[in-house]
């Protein structure tokens, strides 16, 4: 149902809105998120991002609301 798919590897996947964004140093950040799901599910999270090799990759993530 509504469902938004990788174009590489067909796996599913959400789409997410960037609500603020915080540079903690230059190869981290932390980022609020406000994602939905099945266009029928939506939850605001916390991520905080480290870059890795050229891409960012979910250090950790808290759950701030779920609808």
């Amino acid at each position: 149902m509504n469902g938004i798919k990788c174009k590489k590897t067909g796996e599913s996947g959400m789409r997410m809105t960037l609500k603020s964004l915080e540079w903690i140093n230059g190869e981290e950040a932390e980022a609020t998120i406000e994602a939905f799901s099945d266009g029928i599910a939506a939850n605001w999270n916390t991520l905080r991002l480290v870059l890795k090799e050229g891409r960012w990759i979910v250090k950790s993530d808290r759950n701030d609301g779920v609808s």
